[in-house]
């Protein structure tokens, strides 16, 4: 080296090949807890089993994120290989000791910590029956249904027996996910007295299932008075399906001659021959192992000979978090700016959290959430190292992936005035001694190739390379290096000394990725910067590429947010939607695209409109809808309407009649009239009442008025009831 006047300290850490970093410590979780729904009573074992080449100091429960002390619990007890068994699961109104939140941990040398992915304990109960009718009529060879209604925290599966032996599938029997028993082509031999049990989880084994409300009677009788005329007994309602699963929608008619139906998917005829495909007692569609490709409307279209009706619904196929890219282990140096990378899929489109050794990390000044999931970690401290980990939730469940930051030691060589050429004295340095004045070790990776801008905006470029000739080893990561052309030294640090000593370059920050690829975000428009990449494997940090220098673009102008957004309902399928242009766009406005989103099953929709004004129909009645609206300019579309507006459609007449209407016969002068409310879909808002009418033989008919929640009314005090009239009948 050049002699330099002044004081100056070198420190070196010695080594026969050259400068190494630590190595990683790899974790995986064998197995990790899944959602789960058990009943009261009975033993749970949440599963959980970790492997690590670093030394594993324990294995530790969460609940609701708080640490379970399990030497002190008498029923939850951590086994062996780290599983969590919880013995007599306790549940009450008051009292759910065992439902929530679960998660496995891991405990290593170091300090370092992980988790697996959560799982949700549910409990199945208590239950109460909401309704079950006395006695049910179905006639030969049509089709009838026993409803199985309850309220409660959980369910489990239902079962159904008949004079107390278990009711089996077959052709013309199905038990529906609802918990309806359907029997179609009905046969003398089906009568009898049934009723339905919330049965055993897969999780207890002991428990004989809770019996829901009384028995049922069905009655199977030729009387011209039953119903014959077609009819829909069930139209299918939205199902929520989990991926992997099946999937059923359920639809069922009745009429004389006997309906046929068949099952369309977005207007297409489905072939149920396919393995995909079945039909459940002839009439419900049953869909096998489910995957998001199979989102989408399905009709039940029914043919009563003559006639013809339909019904539509929609099934949304619920799937689990799954990685796109996956955080990478990664070395960082002190005052680095570094990204960890996670970016995931699923539907409802996941959330993801950040955790560091097991805590939560919270976004601030230090902790950013960049590109919608990854992590950003400015000006690095030794502190920062611990393991890494991207948590996705969704409805349909949780993952989770893990990688591990090292800050190691750096060797430095500091200055102290005066200070060597091209330094200036308002800087005091502490310069990061790089591979190229150490001497690149044999194994070290040779630069990565084309280092090039494939997509360039007014604040972020995504820069693209090709991997190394020669990667001599596995490599780890990329890391690139970037900063303002001009920018004052004080807002950046100095990088990089080249094998003669001299200063190479300033550099605002360094950023790492596994990927070949990143994008740099939070530039200024209109700016020039410059960026160069090397390569590091488990030998350490390679040589460094050429500089490439590019200039962002002009920040484009799009339309800012719509001024005076409203809208009213009109109708109970209709909706009127007004507002005003953005206060600024230049230029011009092109058009308008408005959403909206139905907040019972959160599809959301879009078109595009112009004007101001806009007359939303085909909408479902007595539904809220959440709405918003964007401007557009030929530079693209603007910003969101900052709060969503929430209308619902105006309520109407309920479309369908009450259901499972029967008369009983009390005693000689009384009869019992009892019903069922329409089905929730058909309500179309909430009921005020019920009317019956009802006449004598040769007399004026009269209206009896009840309130809404009367499912049932004695007339008394009439004429004596000839004994020819059956004791029950259905209509």
């Amino acid at each position: 080296m050049e002699s330099i006047a002044g004081i100056w300290l070198l420190l070196l850490l010695p080594s026969a090949t050259g400068f190494h970093l630590p190595p990683f410590t790899e974790v995986k979780f064998l197995q990790e807890p899944s959602d789960v729904v058990v009943t009261r009573g009975s033993d749970l074992i949440l599963e959980c089993s970790v492997e690590s080449d670093g030394e594993i100091l324990g294995i530790f429960w969460k609940k609701d994120g708080k640490i379970l002390d399990l030497e002190e619990d008498e029923r939850r007890k951590q086994l062996g290989n780290g599983s969590l068994w919880i013995r007599n699961v306790l549940h009450s109104r008051h009292h759910q000791p065992d439902e929530g939140i679960y998660q496995c941990g891991v405990r290593l040398r170091g300090g370092g910590a992980g988790g697996s992915r959560e799982a949700k304990v549910s409990v199945a109960g208590p239950v109460r029956s909401v309704w079950q009718a006395d006695s049910v009529p179905a006639v030969p060879g049509g089709c009838v249904l026993l409803q199985c209604q309850w309220q409660g925290e959980g369910s489990g599966p239902i079962r159904w027996q008949r004079e107390q032996r278990e009711v089996p599938g077959g052709a013309r029997v199905a038990i529906l996910p609802s918990g309806t028993l359907q029997i179609c082509k009905v046969e003398p031999g089906d009568a009898g007295s049934y009723r339905c049990l919330l049965g055993n989880s897969q999780h207890s084994q002991h428990s004989q299932g809770v019996r829901i409300g009384s028995d049922v009677e069905l009655k199977v009788v030729e009387d011209p008075t039953i119903r014959r005329s077609p009819h829909f007994l069930r139209r299918p309602s939205a199902v929520s399906a989990r991926q992997g699963g099946d999937a059923v929608l359920e639809c069922s008619a009745s009429g004389l001659p006997e309906p046929s139906v068949t099952w369309l998917r977005d207007g297409d005829v489905i072939a149920i021959s396919s393995p995909k495909y079945s039909l459940l007692a002839g009439s419900n569609l049953r869909i096998s192992n489910v995957t998001s490709a199979d989102s989408a409307l399905y009709t039940c279209l029914v043919d009563f000979g003559d006639t013809n009706d339909s019904a539509s619904a929609r099934l949304d196929v619920l799937v689990p978090p799954f990685f796109l890219v996956r955080p990478s282990n990664l070395y960082g140096r002190e005052r680095w700016d570094v990204e960890l990378e996670c970016s995931v899929g699923g539907n409802p489109t996941p959330s993801v959290q950040w955790l560091k050794n097991g805590e939560v990390v919270i976004p601030g000044d230090y902790f950013q959430i960049v590109g919608g999931s990854n992590l950003r970690i400015l000006g690095l401290v030794k502190s920062d190292e611990g393991f890494y980990q991207c948590m996705a939730r969704n409805e349909a469940g949780s993952s989770q992936s893990i990688a591990q930051l090292i800050v190691p030691r750096s060797c430095f060589i500091l200055f102290l005035p005066p200070f060597p050429p091209l330094l200036s004295a308002n800087l005091f340095p502490l310069f990061f001694l790089s591979s190229e004045l150490a001497g690149h070790p044999p194994s070290s990776p040779q630069p990565p190739q084309d280092l090039r801008a494939s997509l360039v905006s007014s604040r972020f470029i995504r820069l693209t390379w090709r991997p190394p000739a020669e990667p001599r080893g596995s490599l780890l990561h990329y890391t690139v290096l970037y900063s303002h052309e001009g920018a004052a030294r004080s807002a950046i640090f100095p990088w990089d000394l080249g094998k003669s000593g001299n200063f190479v370059g300033f550099w605002k920050g360094a950023l790492n990725t596994s990927q070949p690829g990143i994008s740099v975000g939070n530039l200024e428009p209109e700016n020039s910067y410059k960026f160069r990449i090397f390569a590091s494997n488990q030998f350490g940090a390679g040589k460094i590429s050429p500089v490439l220098r590019i200039s962002t673009r002009p920040e484009p102008q799009t339309p800012g947010p719509v001024e005076n957004f409203r809208a009213f309902p009109v109708s109970p399928t209709s909706i009127q939607i007004f507002w005003d242009p953005p206060a600024f766009s230049d230029p011009p406005i092109l058009g308008f695209r408005l959403f909206w989103k139905e907040t019972e099953t959160g599809k959301e929709q879009s078109l595009d409109v112009s004007g101001r004004s806009f007359l939303l129909e085909g909408l479902r009645k007595f539904q809220e809808y959440r709405l918003r609206i964007l401007g557009s300019n030929r530079h693209g579309e603007g910003w969101w309407q900052r709060q969503e507006i929430s209308v619902t459609t105006l309520s109407d007449v309920p479309s369908e009649a009450p259901q499972n209407v029967s008369l009983e016969v009390v005693n000689s002068r009384s009869i019992r009239v009892s019903w069922q409310p329409p089905p929730p879909g058909s309500q179309n808002g909430f009921l005020t009442g019920y009317k019956i009418r009802h006449r004598r033989s040769s007399r004026r008919g009269e209206t009896e008025t009840l309130e809404p929640n009367n499912l049932w009314y004695l007339f008394t005090g009439g004429q004596k009831i000839p004994q020819k009239f059956p004791k029950k009948s259905n209509f």
